[in-house]
């Protein structure tokens, strides 16, 4: 699995790169309507980590006020972003599995 969350980083981070992904698109995709709609639908699926969900979250739009505040560093943290929601819904659903 970490080597497929890595796969899909790189690739996201060459489509930047070659300009086949619009920051624009990206950007869009991060939008506060839709890191609602991630966060609710986490909370819905784990309950019980409502406080590690709320941290996550927190941090994740950190990450974009950063990115909208200090273009530069796009790549950077947009990388950080997507392993960041990958890993954690990683980790999320193996313990919910486990738990079954």
């Amino acid at each position: 699995m970490a080597d497929e969350i890595a796969q899909r980083h790189h690739d996201i981070e060459d489509g930047i790169e070659y300009n086949l992904i619009s920051k624009d698109i990206l950007m869009r995709e991060l939008s506060e309507r839709r890191i609602n709609q991630l966060e609710k639908a986490y909370y819905e699926r784990f309950p019980k980590f409502h406080k590690s969900i709320e941290y996550f979250f927190k941090d994740i739009r950190n990450s974009i006020l950063t990115v909208r505040k200090k273009g530069f560093l796009f790549k950077k943290i947009y990388g950080k972003i997507i392993v960041n929601i990958l890993t954690t819904d990683l980790i999320l659903n193996i313990i919910y599995n486990l738990e079954k």
